[in-house]
């Protein structure tokens, strides 16, 4: 990603961030505090294992109606990958060479790569609630979302394509210049759930990625390129409304 690009998408959720902000000073009624935990993974022709994810993060809700909602949420999202049994040729340190065995074949390791992606993370969902009674609500949504890459780790074990220390262990960042993991990524966001009368929600939330997270020109352990991979997640939420009790937890009657 250019600097202009960059400059771009931190306008963009700076903007965002404004909005929410200019939200809560407009109404604590629908201001809200989400958290959740799950998992997360890459999906695509060389799926990957899955690992944990956690997010949390603010929000406003903007109700047009009874039932209809539109909840826009800012949010720092941790997600990644993880790859095992990755076989890599070993490196003679001294020649460079890959090294053979008795039979003239290649002697080759297994690595293990591990990955964390830190996002920024915008979502923009629409939410239907069907009521059951005072309070009580059984609601479903959907709508884009956007992240940001702003940190991450990718740790690989035992790469005999290394040289000396860096067979066993070795890490680099996730996003950044030389990596091969592209910051912005999209896509949409499902989730479905209860509002128990205090106005806390618990649900199920699912991100599904639409663009892909490698940069053209990424390869693989082995030099192999990169097929596309997206981001994947699924999270168990709780969210909870500032300003809301008992009396005033419900939409309408």
């Amino acid at each position: 990603m250019n600097t202009h690009s960059f400059s771009l998408l931190r306008r963009i959720f700076l903007l965002a961030l404004l909005g929410l902000v200019g939200c809560v000073t407009a109404s604590a009624q629908g201001f809200f505090l989400r958290v959740g935990g799950g998992l997360a993974t890459h999906s695509g022709s060389d799926p990957s294992r899955v690992v944990g994810a956690i997010t949390g993060g603010l929000g406003y809700e903007y109700e047009f109606n009874q039932h209809l909602t539109i909840a826009p949420t800012l949010s720092m999202y941790s997600k990644g990958w993880k790859d095992d049994d990755v076989q890599t040729p070993v490196i003679d340190d001294k020649t460079g060479e890959v090294r053979l065995d008795d039979f003239g074949n290649p002697v080759m390791s297994t690595a293990n790569v591990a990955a964390t992606a830190n996002y920024l993370h915008f979502a923009l969902p629409l939410r239907y609630y069907f009521r059951l009674g005072e309070g009580r609500y059984i609601y479903i949504g959907m709508g884009p979302y956007a992240a940001l890459g702003v940190t991450g780790k990718l740790k690989v074990k035992g790469d005999g394509s290394a040289y000396e220390a860096a067979k066993y262990y070795y890490d680099a960042h996730t996003f950044g210049r030389d990596a091969q993991s592209r910051r912005f990524d999209a896509g949409l966001q499902a989730a479905v759930g209860y509002q128990l009368v205090s106005g806390l929600r618990i649900g199920l939330e699912a991100d599904f990625g639409l663009t892909n997270c490698n940069k053209a020109g990424a390869v693989t352990l082995q030099g192999v390129p990169r097929h596309p991979a997206r981001n994947v997640s699924g999270l168990l939420t709780l969210t909870y409304h500032f300003g809301k009790n008992d009396a005033d937890a419900t939409f309408g009657q």
